[in-house]
């Protein structure tokens, strides 16, 4: 069903017509409408059909723009009509301009335009014979069928040499699909599948057979991802070298130290992206040589720039005091990497590519992480306790957040909603230097066990103008009944139990004061922590085949208790035969002794601070890349 929406500027051009007095209302009403009538161009006869589904809020909801994946529907019941009507706020057509605008509600209310929100292609609709893409005939295909063909000559294309010319006549070899090429113009099929097919049936036959004598014929074009090539362009900057060294800085003991910057013979990234974008926009999709531009490389920064950083933007510590060994460790490793970073304007910082690769050769020990509502051991535990103290750091200098997610369940070392997640690729932390000078990272941890985050750059803030954080919890929701896993990698016989975990949704607010009296109030984040019940882990590696059907059936009561007696009686050699039948071995006996080879539970409450538990495990995935 075709939804109606507010045409706002079609008012607008009535309103601006009466005013200047080039119009009246049915004069400009006519304007619209031949606007309207052109979408004719883009039917076809049912061939392609604008639709869209119902909407409880139609008033509110808003056009969307077509996809480029097409999807194919049943468009029996479709309206492919598209209609306007366009009235005035009574019979009057001089009114004044006050009384115009005074009426806009009215008008946007009778000024209304059925809108397409997506475009559906008849699936048996074929394209008519002479037409191309190129060199490749189209003629008698569906739209998926030239699709597909021309998506196979752009994967072709992926494979072109392109060979980089640069410093000392080395020449680097990569393919179009280093570059990240991509189809730009695929709108050209929807064009395509309804030519010949507009009109009576007198237009439709001399259509055709205009095409039959002059070839309707479409560009393929081709454009790169400029990240791609940068990526390219600077790992070939890399490969040559360059004398060139920036200005950098660092501080020790409370006192900035500055080494000056030289510059260098090189290869130029920015102008040699602009020139390998330029030259891909106008490819011919054959091998090429691209020229890189080399030259004298200007380090980025002067000592002059740097001795300008001196004030202090924004501070934030947290508390690792109750982590173990290992998870202190990480925190302390996390911070160093990130201690001296220098963020010219408009760079952008990742916590994940500074952090990583979470491996023991880069300083990590096995501590706990979440994973699947859990906590896991894994590489790099802790570190997301890092991002979000830096996380803190940067908003109180008022930096430009790029990227923050918060944990899935509530950490304890930081507000609600005040917190950063690292997880693999899914979850970092980022932002950008959105400031007119260089900002410098300061990160060190303590000896009583404070992680510490300063940022240092140029105070622009008036001093009288001060910021505060507020953390408001939303909602709450209490844990339900309790949840027993199997976990393959845990031998039979060992139960780990984990506590509870209260669901949250919080938002994280920032308050601006001038003189100390409130003048905004900002919302900085919304955060979703879920919900975990008590959870058993009931270990399942074994060979002998009685054990995994013991094991097994008191899963499947879900009980935890069940589990731990049944872990306790497998764990002391104990087969009970009601146990195969799956009847649930009695609870142990606060006041028995314990079997021989009892199960070993973890805490049922361990340490909140490990409520951090971040690490390299990834939730959902589990891959070991800087977790949560």
């Amino acid at each position: 069903m075709l939804r109606k929406v507010r045409l706002y500027t079609a008012f607008l051009s009535i309103a601006c017509c009466i005013l200047s007095g080039t119009c009246n209302v049915q004069a400009a009403s006519a304007g619209v409408s031949k606007i309207i009538n052109k979408s004719d161009d883009y039917k076809s006869d049912s061939i392609i059909q604008f639709v869209d589904q119902e909407s409880d809020d139609k008033d509110s909801a808003e056009p969307v723009q077509p996809s480029d994946d097409l999807q194919q529907p049943d468009v029996s019941d479709t309206d492919s009509e598209i209609t306007i009507n366009v009235t005035a706020a009574g019979d009057a057509v001089d009114n004044t301009r006050d009384e115009i605008l005074e009426n806009a509600n009215s008008l946007t209310t009778e000024i209304n335009v059925e809108v397409p929100a997506s475009v559906h292609i008849d699936p048996t609709a074929t394209i008519n014979r002479g037409v191309y893409a190129e060199d490749i005939d189209l003629s008698g295909l569906t739209y998926k069928e030239a699709r597909s063909k021309v998506e196979d000559r752009i994967a072709e294309l992926r494979g072109r040499s392109i060979n980089l010319t640069s410093i000392n006549d080395r020449v680097t070899t990569v393919t179009a699909g280093d570059f990240g090429i991509k189809w730009s113009n695929s709108d050209i099929l929807l064009e395509a599948i309804g030519l010949g097919k507009r009109g009576n049936v007198i237009a439709r036959y001399k259509a055709n057979k205009d095409l039959e004598v002059e070839h309707k014929v479409y560009d393929i074009n081709i454009t790169a991802d400029k990240s791609y090539v940068k990526n390219v362009i600077q790992a070939e900057s890399d490969a040559c070298g360059s004398d060139a060294k920036d200005a950098t800085m660092t501080r020790e003991n409370g006192v900035f130290h500055i080494t000056e910057g030289q510059e260098g013979y090189g290869i130029d990234v920015d102008a040699s992206v602009e020139a390998v974008m330029n030259r891909m926009d106008n490819w011919d999709k054959n091998d090429c040589t691209i020229e890189l531009v080399s030259g004298m490389i200007q380090p980025k920064g002067t000592a002059a720039d740097l001795e300008k950083i001196q004030d202090l933007l924004g501070h934030f510590s947290t508390s690792f005091s109750s982590s173990g060994k290992e998870r202190s460790g990480n925190v302390r490793n996390g911070t160093k990497l990130i201690n001296g970073k220098l963020l010219y304007p408009g760079e952008q910082l990742s916590v994940y590519e500074t952090v990583s690769p979470f491996t023991e050769e880069n300083g990590y020990f096995l501590a706990g992480s979440y994973l699947n509502g859990l906590v896991v051991e894994s590489l790099g535990g802790g570190i997301c306790q890092v991002s979000s103290t830096l996380y803190n750091a940067v908003i109180r200098a008022e930096l430009q957040v790029d990227e923050r997610s918060n944990h899935s369940m509530i950490v304890s070392y930081v507000d609600m909603s005040a917190d950063a997640a690292i997880s693999g690729t899914a979850k970092d932390f980022k932002f950008t230097n959105s400031l007119e000078n260089p900002i410098f990272i300061e990160g060190y941890t303590t000896d009583d066990k404070q992680v510490v985050f300063n940022i240092y750059g140029v105070e622009t803030r008036p001093a009288n103008r001060t910021i505060s954080f507020e953390s408001v919890e939303l909602e709450r929701t209490e844990p339900e009944g309790e949840k027993v896993v199997a976990d393959p990698e845990l031998p039979a016989g060992k139960v780990s139990v984990q506590s509870a975990h209260t669901g949250y949704v919080g938002e994280y607010w920032k308050i601006v004061k001038v003189d100390g009296v409130e003048t905004e109030r900002v919302r900085i984040n919304k955060s979703n922590y879920r919900a975990v019940p008590k959870t058993a882990s009931v270990g399942v590696a074994t060979d002998d085949p009685n054990v995994a059907t013991v094991l097994k059936n008191a899963i499947a009561t879900g009980s935890i208790e069940a589990c731990k007696a049944a872990a306790a009686q497998v764990g002391a050699g104990i087969i009970d035969p009601a146990m195969l039948l799956g009847i649930p071995a009695p609870a142990q006996d606060a006041g028995t002794p314990p079997a021989e080879a009892p199960a070993e539970p973890q805490p049922e409450n361990p340490p909140q601070d490990n409520g951090g538990n971040e690490g390299g495990a990834e939730e959902q995935q589990g891959d070991n890349g800087g977790g949560e």
